[in-house]
């Protein structure tokens, strides 16, 4: 008997042009940790029946599934996720490098709903295919000893077998934090020791009296961005600008690999919590924040955004 291993895990993404309908996987993603779960909702028989038991029997409820998804960022790659949460888009550019502009999709006669995917899981025995994926929630950290990384979540209908597709991986290699550059309050920072941006919305899975198990909608709610920050404290100011409710954007975090580069502008931000510390010899002041909705930080659709990612690549599309 061949036992699975693991190490033949791979990931595939591709995105769909109708929602719930699954398409072939169009890349790869060099994930160093993911995992689907399938959820069936099991309705139990209680019906008493005059003995001294509680269940009789079952019938299936149900169903969705949940991906998880982590690895090292590589500027290739991490358009779909950026998509998958902010849901505005726009490309520029006629060759390599190509400029691809992430915003919230404010525009009112559509519904607001960001570009879903199906997730190809190859296990070590078995391809899964995860269609309508929808992401809920995006996460990027680094530090200065430490490489530019991602955790990802996701919401989908329940899996279905298919057959293996063969993977192929582009050559964009993983980038370390120390490379990266903050401006914060409109200057350069080089006090920073770490930093995560968390980008979150709620995804509720929709289900209807249809003769259908699987859920019609995965419905995405608004945009929140929040994140932390680790400052070596030459002074208390971060600490004083917490008390103060003071607006400490814009902040501006760069990183770049040649040619091509990662731009996280985040216009309007105010701190929510912050400390001095003292877990080290030397003096620390961490701050947690959250960026709020401005006017600068949009696209197309206008309105208000909390954070507008640029994207440069030799991709020439995510749409």
């Amino acid at each position: 008997m061949a036992i699975g291993a693991t190490g033949f895990s791979f990931l595939g993404i591709g995105k769909e042009t109708s929602k719930f309908t699954a398409v072939a996987a169009s890349d790869y993603i060099k994930a160093t940790s993911f995992d689907g779960d399938d959820a069936l909702d099991v309705l139990m028989d209680q019906g008493m029946r005059g003995v001294m038991a509680t269940t009789f029997g079952a019938v299936a409820g149900t169903r969705q599934a949940s991906f998880s998804i982590e690895g090292d960022v590589h500027l290739d790659t991490i358009g779909y996720f950026l998509q998958g949460i902010m849901g505005g888009y726009a490309v520029a550019g006629v060759g390599d490098p190509y400029t691809h502009t992430f915003s919230l999709d404010n525009d009112r006669t559509g519904d607001g709903q960001c570009q879903s995917y199906t997730l190809w899981d190859f296990n070590g025995l078995q391809a899964r295919k995860y269609a309508g994926a929808t992401e809920s929630s995006l996460s990027l950290r680094f530090s200065a000893q430490e490489l530019l990384t991602f955790s990802s979540s996701w919401s989908a209908i329940a899996s279905v077998t298919d057959a293996t597709p063969s993977p192929s991986f582009s050559t964009v290699k993983p980038i370390a934090g120390w490379v990266g550059t903050i401006s914060h309050d409109g200057g350069a920072n080089a006090l920073v020791e770490e930093c995560e941006i968390s980008f979150s919305r709620n995804v509720t899975p929709v289900f209807t009296i249809a003769g259908d198990q699987d859920p019609v909608q995965m419905w995405q709610g608004p945009l929140d961005v929040s994140g932390r920050l680790m400052f070596l404290a030459a002074a208390e100011l971060e600490f004083t600008n917490y008390l103060g409710v003071v607006d400490v954007g814009p902040i501006v975090i760069t990183f770049a690999q040649t040619t091509h580069s990662l731009v996280l502008t985040m216009t309007s931000v105010i701190y929510t919590q912050a400390k001095v510390e003292r877990g080290d010899d030397f003096t620390q002041v961490s701050a947690q924040f959250t960026a709020i909705a401005n006017v600068t930080d949009i696209g197309a659709s206008l309105g208000y955004g909390p954070i507008k990612p640029v994207l440069i690549n030799a991709k020439a599309t995510y749409a």
